[in-house]
């Protein structure tokens, strides 16, 4: 099966609140819920993550900055196994760190954009095809 990624224009970053700070959870919400771009929210009992356009973020908010976000094209079936194999294995031989979210439709990877073309040259050595960003 092919695999190829699509890389979104613009720079992500990754929040973590505590499970209780209802307030800064909400606050940030408000402000990515007007944008079409991508974001995900991920609560557990220890913690709420929010990965999200890096403009959203209000400075006093910490956050991870600058990372670059790239999506499987198409729409994967829920039987296809290996995918998120196929995404990080040729990242971690390169040791490039890699942050993957999975949605019903299809995987997203995020990697730090310093690391960027490390990772599209890694993909391109297990036969992962990419279409980079347009430059802005």
């Amino acid at each position: 099966m092919s695999l190829l990624l699509d890389e979104w224009d613009g720079r992500f970053a990754v929040s973590r609140f505590d499970p209780d700070d209802d307030a800064s959870v909400r606050r940030l919400l408000a402000l990515v819920r007007s944008t079409e771009s991508f974001w995900s929210l991920t609560r557990t009992p220890d913690e709420v993550s929010l990965i999200c356009p890096e403009f959203c973020v209000p400075d006093d908010i910490a956050a991870e900055q600058d990372w670059v976000l790239f999506r499987v094209q198409g729409t994967l079936d829920f039987e296809a196994t290996g995918i998120a194999a196929r995404l990080t294995a040729p990242l971690a031989e390169a040791g490039v760190s890699v942050l993957i979210v999975a949605t019903h439709d299809t995987d997203y990877a995020l990697v730090k954009a310093d690391r960027r073309d490390e990772a599209i040259c890694a993909w391109a050595s297990a036969q992962v095809d990419v279409n980079a960003a347009t430059p802005s």
